[in-house]
């Protein structure tokens, strides 16, 4: 939406909204061939969790992605793909620019305030891996996130207006934004 109530002034507003939901990638892994130890500082440091000492992963050369399976991410629960993830966006900006009329020294001005603010729920619930079938994986596990972010900017500029051989900008932006993170995964 665009307002000009005279030569000197514009107003612009915008609102987006976005609801959309992508399904979890397909994805294939060779079978692993080897079972490797858990380095000790890795335990020592609780990176990973102290019950688990061994990882299977691949070793040697890795089979042809010809003679490999795509698979979805099974959920061992249901027996169904998982879901991928689903993003709200709320997205609005408020802009409005002046000409201010010549002023010695500087020529003519243009003052512009741009407001920002958006927010931002996404849910994610889908294989850790991306690697198909947990019955084949080296180790289980899966991704539960959930993240609300909420954003609010404005910025003010002040800049010549002129095509002289100096152009200039000064300006402030403050800026804040707010996420909460829920990690909910196995």
């Amino acid at each position: 939406l665009v307002w000009r109530p005279d030569s000197t002034l514009t107003v612009t507003g915008r609102v987006s909204y976005e609801d959309s939901e992508h399904e979890a990638v397909a994805y294939s892994h060779p079978a692993p061939t080897v079972e490797f130890t858990v380095p000790q500082a890795a335990l020592d440091a609780g990176i990973i969790s102290p019950d688990i000492t061994t990882v299977r992963g691949v070793r040697g050369i890795v089979p042809s992605a010809d003679s490999l399976a795509i698979t979805m991410g099974e959920d061992p629960r249901t027996g169904s793909d998982y879901p991928g993830d689903e993003q709200h966006v709320l997205r609005t900006t408020l802009t409005v620019a002046k000409d201010l009329a010549e002023l010695p020294l500087v020529g003519a001005t243009r003052l512009t305030s741009l407001t920002h603010y958006a927010d931002t729920d996404n849910f994610q619930y889908q294989d850790a891996n991306d690697f198909g079938s947990p019955s084949v994986l080296p180790s289980f596990g899966e991704v539960w996130f959930k993240t609300d972010t909420t954003l609010f900017s404005q910025e003010l500029r002040w800049q010549s207006a002129g095509d002289g051989p100096v152009t200039w900008t000064v300006g402030a932006l403050y800026w804040l934004e707010q996420t909460d993170f829920l990690d909910g995964s196995f």
